[in-house]
């Protein structure tokens, strides 16, 4: 457990998801925007997938690290994966860019914050903890899953300004940019 201080004097705690957080983290879901759950990828945004989370098996799996962002009122206003499972379609498109992400250990990043705590810089507070995390855990670098989109002028931005680096474009639904951050 961590805690962070926003640009506004607002403390934040960072932790791992836990069981008991079903009910706040379906409700962080559901409160989310249609605009940022169009632009999160790896899971559905709903309350069934938040009890699946929420799961013991789910949270014992040593892989994947599930954290959650906690308000002092003590709210979930934000979740942030790192997922040491390569990606496929992601290890490919690396590979073309000739990083090969099956070689050595990266982890795979998917961060989100609730819409009205979004561009308060909890983000760049929040960042040092992550990589630190990731480091620990033996990372070389953070890949961001899936991309970021390009239209996400805010996120290219804030994710440069952090250190990740952009690669090449691709297309799903709509245009993508890899970034990745060697640690």
């Amino acid at each position: 457990m961590m805690e962070v201080v926003s640009k506004q004097d607002q403390v934040f705690t960072v932790r791992e998801l836990i069981a008991a957080d079903a009910k706040q983290l379906s409700d962080y879901f559901l409160n989310l925007s249609a605009a940022s759950k169009k632009r999160y990828g790896p899971h559905p945004l709903t309350t069934k997938y938040a009890h699946y989370l929420c799961q013991s098996k789910q949270l014992q799996n040593n892989s994947i690290i599930r954290l959650v962002i906690i308000n002092e009122q003590l709210i979930i206003v934000g979740y942030i994966i790192l997922d040491a499972n390569v990606v496929k379609e992601d290890a490919l498109r690396y590979e073309s860019q000739s990083i090969n992400l099956y070689k050595g250990s990266h982890y795979f990043l998917a961060p989100s914050i609730a819409d009205n705590y979004q561009n308060q810089g909890i983000a760049s507070r929040i960042m040092p903890v992550v990589t630190k995390l990731a480091k620990s855990r033996g990372a070389q670098s953070l890949v961001l899953m899936g991309g970021t989109q390009l239209s996400n002028k805010v996120a290219v931005s804030y994710y440069q300004k952090t250190g990740f680096i952009a690669l090449k474009e691709f297309q799903t639904d709509v245009t993508n940019i890899d970034m990745y951050l060697p640690l």
